[in-house]
């Protein structure tokens, strides 16, 4: 070869070096950052740590999981997610795992349940659960589970994964704002391209094509689209209620005499404004359209099956609603299938209730919006659980020690009634339970 071709040859394989350089770029990212900790536990502050959690629940909490190692689970949405692991570890019970995702579905539900049920160390199954869930049209049936699950089991798709790159930038910013901050001046000083305002430019700007030549990703690292949220302001059509069963021989469980148990006698009144404009807006969208979704019900059936079947304490969870949005239940016509729901689920495990109307619910204190119940209230929650899933003595004299507005394990005949041949129901403080014995 000519040594006048040597020149272009080391240009060349600099170049080509300096792109495979700038391609591997996002993974050894990824590595170094580790935003959900697949390689190794990071002590970050909470604020670091819920970047990474709020950008895909799913993942964040999958990734803790550990065949063997945990004996409760808890699944749901943001108020299922409110029960954190840490009220429980309190508790006594240090292996809970709280997989319970903020958004959640019942598709991300059934979606967890079916990755975990096989673990013999489980022996607690958790769900938050409530009759808004079960129409298909909620989220769109959105499930973010399945990713999770493919990028936990393959760490090579997880270091390659443009959603979690993403998600590296932004801690990667966070932790390091001097020095970003620094970076981005220096680059601005150098008139490299025009980046905006000197000392505010991202990493995340740094690393665009149009900036950095060169910086494209890999190919094949396209992000995996999430389906559309469900907007809940501009829905069309009209609202259609007739015939929204699980079943043409579905008997309404005596609805007749225990209407009353849900009819709101006096609404909470002078509401924060965040509050009413959720029972106003929210809480009426929430039943536009709404049907029951046979497919949903019977993920449930499978997973009171799986419980029957494993010996498994399964335990669902209601929680309460400011009583202004338990109102649009009943306005909107929807109170039979709302009780319903509690007999339906009582037959596959014990259900906590604790969305009807009382004091609890008539008291905007114990709430941080209309839907969502405040962190007291969660540590009460927990404390009631507690005694279904355990026979510690010192766990349960620790969570009864927590009862003030809540009560749900009351051993007075007077206040157990018996709704069907199989499910009872007994009356606490602000709480019901509905079972059967088994």
């Amino acid at each position: 070869m000519p040594d006048s071709n040597k020149p272009k040859q080391k240009h060349y394989l600099s170049m080509l070096g300096t792109v495979f350089a700038l391609g591997a770029m996002p993974a050894v990212l990824n590595l170094t950052v580790d935003p959900y900790q697949m390689f190794s536990i990071k002590d970050r502050p909470t604020a670091i740590n819920d970047i990474a959690e709020k950008a895909h629940y799913p993942l964040w909490k999958l990734a803790k999981f550990r065949r063997g190692n945990h004996d409760t689970i808890i699944l749901g949405d943001s108020r299922a997610r409110a029960l954190r692991d840490k009220y429980w570890h309190e508790l006594r019970i240090p292996n809970a795992l709280n997989l319970a995702y903020g958004g959640g579905t019942i598709p991300e539900v059934y979606s967890t349940f079916s990755a975990i049920k096989s673990d013999p160390a489980i022996k607690n199954l958790i769900i938050g659960i409530q009759l808004r869930s079960f129409d298909e049209d909620h989220k769109k049936g959105m499930n973010r589970v399945p990713e999770a699950i493919k990028l936990v089991r393959h760490k090579l798709d997880y270091l390659k994964n443009w959603n979690v790159f993403q998600t590296t930038l932004q801690m990667f910013e966070k932790e390091n704002e001097a020095i970003i901050s620094q970076y981005g001046s220096l680059v601005s000083q150098a008139n490299a391209s025009p980046l905006g305002k000197e000392g505010k430019t991202t990493l995340s700007k740094l690393l665009e094509p149009d900036v950095c030549f060169g910086c494209d990703l890999p190919a094949g690292l396209l992000s995996i689209k999430q389906p559309a949220m469900h907007n809940r302001y501009s829905l069309p059509g009209s609202y259609r209620y007739n015939k929204i069963t699980w079943g043409s021989d579905t008997p309404s469980y005596n609805w007749e005499k225990y209407q009353g148990f849900y009819e709101i006698e006096n609404l909470v009144q002078n509401l924060p404004e965040k509050f009413e404009r959720q029972v106003l807006k929210n809480g009426q969208a929430d039943w536009r359209g709404f049907e029951l979704s046979q497919k949903y019900w019977a993920h449930f059936e499978e997973i009171g099956a799986w419980a029957k079947t494993e010996n498994k304490n399964l335990i669902f969870v209601i929680p309460p609603t400011i009583a202004n949005l338990q109102n649009t239940i009943q306005s909107n016509g929807l109170g039979k299938i709302n009780h319903q729901l509690r007999i339906k689920l009582a037959e596959l495990g014990t259900v906590i209730d604790l969305d009807y109307p009382n004091k609890l619910t008539n008291t905007a204190a114990n709430f941080t919006d209309a839907y969502h119940f405040n962190s007291k209230v969660a540590r009460q929650i927990v404390g009631q659980v507690i005694p279904l899933i355990t026979k510690n003595k010192e766990a349960i004299s620790k969570a009864l020690k927590r009862q003030k507005n809540l009560k749900c394990n009351s051993a007075s005949s007077q206040n157990s009634n018996q709704v069907t041949k199989k499910v009872r129901f007994s009356a606490g403080k602000n709480c019901r339970v509905w079972s059967t014995e088994r």
